[in-house]
């Protein structure tokens, strides 16, 4: 299941996470093998730290990468007609927006559209065809608890209709006459262009004002004014990308839009798939400093370690970073995990800090004043003043 680290600086979060790492592949080395989970931290010098820890623990061969690496190259696998290179001008505003939660949302609305749509064009075009009622029935059987991705859908119908799958309750695709399954074809291939356009449908959510202002809706910090920057960059950045070089700009894309492609792809059309087209399983996933993660990446990592959701996060408040300019406001772990909406644990929050003498840990809290946490840290030696 999903456990959540909290502790002060020096506390040991880390250390608890990666033992756990250790402690499942030992316990179950053949669910949990190394080569089948990840370690996601913040920066390239805790990727060099992790990389020593874990042998030393017993595990040998386990990914260690920061998300941003990570999505980079799935991005340039999937999407390989959008630029590599990521803007180094963003505006704060649209690095946000981009990062908001909000932006869950706002991909979960557009694609229930997608859905409505899709299922009205079936449902109206069967309808004309001798037999066609059957077809219904078929894309009835592939709902599920109403939450499977369109082109999942629209994949579980081909496959019945190409005998490669039984669907409960629902008589095999051989009695169907030839014109019918001509028909259902040919409607197959128009109904994929929607349910595969993962980059058109990132595009909408980006460029559409209404869009926008319907993700951002009652959204402290994004009022009119905010939204109207944010998508007249976004308006800009399609159009260099469309036409080419534009007045010196070069075609590129935002840092942030990585993970939002990603999480367009998962409601979309499905899991997450490597080079080779493979759908990406993880059995456990620890994610490190979790409070400089954006809830659109957490979502991902989530998502990749399917239903059992096993999965370690590991942060602390008050080391947030925060760029210049940036007011996301406080790091709220209860809202966070209630928003990922799965069952956890919260591991009661370490308090012995290891890494600091008793003087640097009460000259440090001196200066933070009142952004100090309440509990104040247990310190284990004494040093100079």
């Amino acid at each position: 299941g999903l456990v959540a680290i909290q502790g002060s600086a020096g506390s040991g979060k880390t250390t608890v996470g990666l033992h756990r790492v250790a402690y499942l592949a030992f316990t179950e080395p053949q669910r949990f093998q190394p080569d089948r989970m990840v370690v996601m931290v913040p920066n390239e010098a805790l990727i060099h730290y992790v990389s020593r820890v874990l042998p030393s623990l017993g595990v040998e061969g386990v990914p260690v990468t920061t998300f941003a690496r990570f999505a980079a190259r799935l991005v340039g696998q999937m999407f390989p007609k959008l630029p590599v290179r990521a803007s180094d001008e963003t505006p704060p505003v649209v690095s946000r927006a981009k990062s908001h939660a909000a932006m869950l949302r706002g991909i979960e609305r557009l694609v229930a559209r997608v859905r409505e749509t899709v299922d009205g064009r079936l449902r109206t075009a069967m309808s004309k065809w001798p037999e066609g009622a059957l077809v219904v029935a078929a894309w009835e059987a592939t709902r599920g608890d109403g939450s499977a991705p369109p082109d999942a859908r629209v994949s579980g119908v081909a496959s019945w209709l190409g005998g490669k799958r039984q669907l409960q309750g629902v008589a095999p695709a051989t009695s169907l006459p030839d014109v019918t399954r001509s028909a259902l074809e040919q409607l197959g291939a128009q109904l994929r262009h929607e349910t595969r356009s993962v980059a058109g449908l990132w595009d909408e959510l980006l460029t559409s004002r209404e869009a926008l202002a319907e993700t951002f809706e009652g959204v402290p910090g994004f009022g009119p004014g905010q939204l109207e920057q944010v998508h007249a960059w976004c308006v800009r950045q399609t159009r260099v990308r469309s036409e080419g070089e534009r007045d010196g700009e070069e075609p590129h894309i935002d840092a942030e839009d990585r993970a939002l492609l990603l999480r367009c792809w998962q409601v979309l059309r499905g899991p997450i798939v490597d080079g080779e087209g493979k759908p990406i399983r993880f059995a456990h996933a620890f994610v490190d400093e979790v409070q400089d993660a954006s809830p659109v990446e957490l979502r991902i990592v989530l998502e990749l370690t399917g239903k059992e959701r096993c999965i370690t996060l590991a942060g602390d408040v008050a080391q947030r970073m925060l760029d210049e300019g940036d007011d996301r406001g406080e790091f709220d772990w209860n809202a966070l995990l209630d928003g990922l909406g799965v069952p956890h644990t919260t591991i009661e929050p370490l308090k012995v800090s290891y890494r600091s003498t008793s003087e640097i840990t009460e000259f440090a809290r001196a200066i933070l004043g009142p952004l100090a946490h309440d509990d104040v840290p247990v310190t284990t030696r004494r040093g100079p003043p």
